[in-house]
């Protein structure tokens, strides 16, 4: 019983890191203001979601034999493809980047091409 309230209480940690604490308000607010259940079932979704692909890549990944470190490996090469992408040009990445993303200022012309 102990390890469940300890890895509840790491959930909630982890929940609360600093990166996430800013867009608590804005997603608990649309969620508010889409219906006044919006806020749980946000709360579901995200259990539901965080705990089948839990599952899934448990049980498959035992299936086909993946280990920890096999699947961290996986993870980390995901993540710098993915950051890889975000950072090179929009011919590169085959799609008009928004101008924060290429790390230019946003101009008049722009703001009348995405409208």
């Amino acid at each position: 019983m102990s390890s469940l309230l300890i890895a509840y209480l790491a959930g909630v940690v982890t929940i609360l890191s600093p990166c996430i604490l800013p867009l608590l308000p804005i997603v608990l607010g649309g969620a508010l203001s889409s219906h006044k259940y919006g806020p749980y079932a946000l709360a579901a979704g995200l259990v539901i979601a965080f705990t089948s692909f839990g599952l899934l890549v448990a049980t498959v990944g035992f299936a086909i034999g993946l280990t920890p470190k096999l699947l961290n490996q996986i993870a980390a090469v995901l993540m710098i493809g993915l950051g890889a992408v975000l950072l090179s040009s929009s011919r590169c990445a085959g799609t008009k980047l928004h101008p924060i993303v290429r790390g230019t200022h946003v101009t008049q012309q722009d703001r009348h091409r995405s409208h």
